[in-house]
């Protein structure tokens, strides 16, 4: 994808994504690059930040790693600070850390609950918190975050994953609404994809019915989508892209499924 002017689309933009040490958050970063953005991939696993800035140094891309953990605010407000310094603060901010579990609602532990919240949807809000005041002063930003359509339809035993990824589209939807009209926010919302994330759900259901295989329950699976087949984090990473493209600048405060037409709003 190309924006009007013949070019990548990105150039001169800096990107930072959450979680992009591995899976959907690798894809992003590459997709974004690709569109020509510098990439911070911010990763709980510094090593995993690293491979994915690796993979982008060998494409000839501009990018740095950066250990996070978005839940501490502190260190939000410091990893801030230092990009600020050095010329590196995101134009373009890609929620995309985040946890799952499954678990029936009298097993979910306190603390297990806090856990998701706070991953999920405290961590986007701290990132929005941080970096949001810079694009609004420069009158230009792309906020995108990673929801899930079971934040729009629940999903049995997984309450607390569903309700913070509820909160993520009503955070997004709110947001937008203080910071428009030059910064755009909006979510996507993923289906099942190939990522350790459903392998959690494949072998929970086995769990519940150790009769069934990996391979049916995958079937299953697959059997719910129209398209046939599971997302992969190419699929989400051009999603983001599309967002995050300065030609689309009429496009906020939507949550928008990527999931081959597992749900439909």
């Amino acid at each position: 994808m190309t924006s009007r002017d013949g070019g990548r689309g990105l150039e001169g933009r800096t990107a930072l994504v959450t979680g992009g040490g591995s899976g959907i958050g690798r894809g992003i970063c590459r997709e974004l690059a690709r569109a020509g953005a510098r990439l911070l991939a911010a990763d709980i696993s510094y090593e995993g930040a690293l491979d994915t800035v690796d993979l982008l140094s060998l494409d000839g891309h501009q990018a740095r790693p950066v250990a996070l953990d978005v839940t501490d605010s502190a260190a939000i407000g410091g990893i801030r600070s230092r990009l600020e310094a050095e010329g590196w603060m995101p134009d373009v901010l890609v929620n995309n850390a985040a946890i799952f579990g499954m678990a029936a609602i009298e097993d979910i532990e306190p603390a297990e609950w806090d856990r998701m919240i706070e991953v999920n949807l405290k961590g986007p809000f701290l990132m929005m918190q941080a970096f949001i005041p810079r694009m609004i002063e420069q009158r230009w930003g792309r906020v995108v975050s990673i929801s899930s359509t079971a934040g729009k339809t629940g999903e049995a035993f997984a309450s607390h994953y569903c309700a913070a990824k509820r909160g993520l589209i009503a955070l997004s939807r709110s947001v937008s609404l203080e910071v428009a009209p030059h910064v755009t926010v909006n979510c996507i919302c993923p289906g099942f994809v190939e990522t350790p994330m459903t392998r959690t759900e494949t072998r929970f259901w086995q769990s519940r019915d150790p009769n069934i295989s990996e391979a049916e329950v995958r079937m299953r699976m697959r059997n719910q989508i129209p398209l046939g087949r599971m997302g992969r984090p190419e699929d989400i990473a051009g999603a983001v892209r599309w967002l995050s493209l300065p030609v689309n600048d009429y496009i906020t405060g939507q949550a928008i499924n990527v999931d081959g037409g597992l749900d439909f709003h």
